[in-house]
């Protein structure tokens, strides 16, 4: 949903919404909880619950995770990755 409001797409997302039925269930996906985000669901959800992962966390990387990269030109990209 972040991504979608970012790329201007509001006022498409809240006609959308308009038009579906009072009586259902709506489900929002958001890697990120901005204010957008958060206005979103307050104008268009019945009792909208939260779900956050590692909300009560210091750091959102986990901190076994080991990440690596590598320089190579565009033509070999492929053949790198496989």
């Amino acid at each position: 949903a972040d991504r979608i409001l970012d790329m201007g797409f509001k006022q498409q997302l809240d006609g959308i919404i308009g038009y579906l039925p009072n009586g259902r269930q709506t489900l929002l996906f958001s890697a990120t909880q901005t204010k957008s985000v958060k206005d979103l669901a307050r104008l268009s959800l019945n009792n909208p619950q939260y779900l956050a992962v590692h909300d009560k966390e210091k750091e959102v990387t986990p901190s076994q995770l080991i990440q690596n990269y590598i320089i190579c030109p565009l033509e070999d990209k492929l053949n790198v990755l496989y």
